[in-house]
């Protein structure tokens, strides 16, 4: 029950591993690292893209980024984004991205996670007032 409760907290604060860091992997080596998220709007993301060698430098071009079986591994929860995509091409070292989240195993870790991201969020507020 604890590790449950761990996992769902874990979603919650991280807002379901979109304000964490993500490994882009291809053919199982991490080739960049996308990090500091900001909202964009209607499902959208943005994140810094950091390479990690210049022999890794992938396309500019971001739809090459699930043509090309890359995939996303969230490193706070180890665990891979199931639908993550772009079709925006890198901007000033940012690229959007849709779907690069991680899904709740079940319905009563939504519950959980919903409920402990809801107050998270009201805590922050109440803490800002």
């Amino acid at each position: 029950m604890k590790k449950f409760l761990t996992r769902a907290k874990k979603l919650a604060l991280s807002n379901y591993g979109r304000y964490s860091t993500w490994l882009v992997e291809k053919d199982g080596e991490a080739i960049a690292k996308l990090s500091d998220a900001n909202f964009e709007g209607m499902f959208w993301f943005s994140y810094k893209i950091t390479f990690l060698s210049k022999e890794n430098i992938i396309s500019s071009n971001p739809q090459s980024w699930w043509e090309d079986d890359f995939k996303f591994k969230n490193e706070y929860l180890s665990e891979y984004a199931e639908n993550a995509f772009s079709n925006e091409m890198l901007i000033n070292g940012r690229v959007k991205m849709r779907a690069l989240y991680i899904k709740p195993k079940n319905k009563l870790e939504t519950f959980i996670a919903s409920i402990i991201y809801w107050y998270s969020q009201f805590m922050k507020r109440k803490k800002n007032n």
